[in-house]
């Protein structure tokens, strides 16, 4: 069977300088489900249209050029808008009823029922995809029964049907080896920032998280934390490096280490396999697993940055979301993390549940209390799947229902307000995260560490493109507020 298998966009026109101020990382999602489909036979087509930046018109071309008998869209939240228009033109084009349309991904898996009532499509696949889509294409081209495939939903005589439950993969190491030649590889970058952009790829040490943040969906996603083997790891990084000159890695885990005892192992691995010595890499993670060992050892083992989720600066807020450090632990640990020559990072969210003014104004002040690089500054956005979207429905706080508004950009212009917790206003919270921005960046310290990390040449291409994108912002907010013309999508 033809299957082409499309990684959604999120808006239909991307920012100019998207290639230059994003990662670009490979779907490893769809990649994993493409490979097994690979080697199970069947002929496969990936679409990166989220990194290829196409429009809705040109996905449709790119996909009827194929011919396939199937296509599956990647579905998620942010991505949904995108995605629909997508699905609409598929069906709309549609001859002979070819190609059958799938779609799945996390709003598949959180929405399953709602999506496959509301979108003309096939089929649709909840959870990990790769056994039930090959178990579908292979059902598909024997004229076999479909119904009893785990994570199906499919229409009968008007209405919703569905297989049995879709259990969380246990053994990953079961799964087919990345195939990377069904990607463009020369697509995938780090933002200018960072050395050897161009030769940045993604990979995952484990599937789930064992933490419960409110605001995430992961607990609802996946059921339990899998871990894929040391020797699996190794044989992706070895495989990226000889075939694709890779330079720089992204631990693209949930958090990581998930398991203590995995990660030294890892830390290990890459010092005895030498890999230290010519690629650097970094994580995810949160303050509790970090102490002087662990950083440690990262460090030896080719580690160049922690990225940490902070989210609040605010001690009550901390504790509301599951988090167990304070704010002095946070700086303390940003400390120790510069302190091993290994650049920091953080995350911070404006707009939680209990936010007030003066509790943001505390978020705002820990992000340059702490010994940080780099910092980004979200809005709190109820995902579908989350205990905050259930919490917010209760508490009768104001709630977008425009998928619109759902997007996580985390971009300094970024307009979206999908939430607003009692007591605060749209215009609060933008103006909150605007005010974090520019306290941050327009730092002496932080302008000089880009500039002796980045070099001149580097510093002053980002610097300029930074510029340049503020001003450009600032005229289509004008635009826009003035009625006198709108682009739409963030970055």
């Amino acid at each position: 069977m033809k299957v082409v298998l499309v990684n959604t966009p999120i808006v239909d026109k991307p920012r100019y300088d998207f290639k230059y101020n994003e990662y670009l990382m490979m779907p490893l999602g769809i990649l994993s489900v493409a490979t097994t489909l690979k080697k199970n036979g069947h002929d496969v087509k990936i679409i990166d249209a989220y990194v290829e930046r196409l429009t809705v018109d040109a996905m449709v071309k790119r996909i009827f050029a194929e011919t396939p008998d199937m296509v599956g869209v990647g579905v998620l939240t942010s991505s949904y808008p995108m995605a629909h228009k997508l699905i609409l033109k598929i069906a709309a084009n549609k001859k002979n009823n070819s190609p059958l349309i799938v779609v799945g991904g996390p709003h598949a898996t959180l929405l399953p029922e709602k999506l496959a009532q509301e979108l003309p499509i096939d089929f649709l696949i909840r959870g990990e995809a790769e056994y039930p889509l090959t178990k579908l294409a292979a059902a598909i081209e024997n004229v076999d029964d479909f119904s009893q495939i785990p994570g199906i939903y499919f229409r009968k005589d008007g209405t919703v049907r569905r297989g049995p439950e879709n259990e969380c993969l246990q053994d990953l190491n079961a799964l087919p080896p990345l195939d990377y030649s069904l990607l463009n590889m020369g697509l995938y970058r780090a933002p200018l920032q960072w050395s050897h952009p161009s030769r940045t790829y993604n990979i995952m040490t484990t599937r789930g998280c064992p933490f419960d943040c409110p605001y995430c969906a992961n607990k609802e996603l996946r059921k339990g934390v899998s871990s894929h083997s040391i020797e699996r790891i190794h044989q992706e990084i070895e495989t990226l490096i000889s075939r694709y000159d890779c330079r720089r890695i992204i631990i693209y885990d949930s958090v990581f280490p998930a398991n203590r005892k995995k990660g030294f192992e890892f830390l290990r691995m890459m010092i005895e396999s030498g890999f230290n010595r010519g690629v650097n890499w970094f994580f995810q993670t949160r303050v509790e697993l970090l102490d002087e060992e662990l950083v440690a050892l990262a460090r030896k083992a080719g580690c160049s940055r922690i990225s940490l989720g902070i989210e609040s600066g605010d001690s009550d807020i901390l504790r509301s979301i599951n988090k167990t450090f304070s704010p002095d632990e946070a700086v303390r640990v940003s400390k120790m993390i510069h302190k091993y020559g290994i650049c920091a990072s953080a995350n911070f969210m404006f707009g939680h549940i209990g936010d007030t003014s003066e509790t943001m104004k505390y978020t705002s002040r820990l992000s340059r209390a702490m010994d940080l690089d780099e910092a980004t500054f979200y809005l709190l956005t109820p995902f579908p799947g989350t205990k905050t979207l259930e919490l917010a429905k209760e508490t009768h706080e104001v709630l977008s229902h425009d998928w619109d508004d759902y997007l996580k950009s985390g971009k300094f212009s970024d307009q979206k307000v999908a939430f607003v917790p009692q007591g605060l206003s749209a215009k609060q919270l933008l103006s909150m995260r605007r005010s974090a921005f520019l306290r941050f960046y327009l730092r002496p310290k932080i302008i000089w560490r880009d500039f002796v990390r980045m070099g001149p040449y580097h510093f002053s291409l980002k610097y300029l493109l930074k510029i340049s994108v503020f001003f450009y912002d600032i005229l289509r907010h004008l635009l826009h507020k003035e009625g006198l013309g709108h682009e739409g999508g963030v970055g």
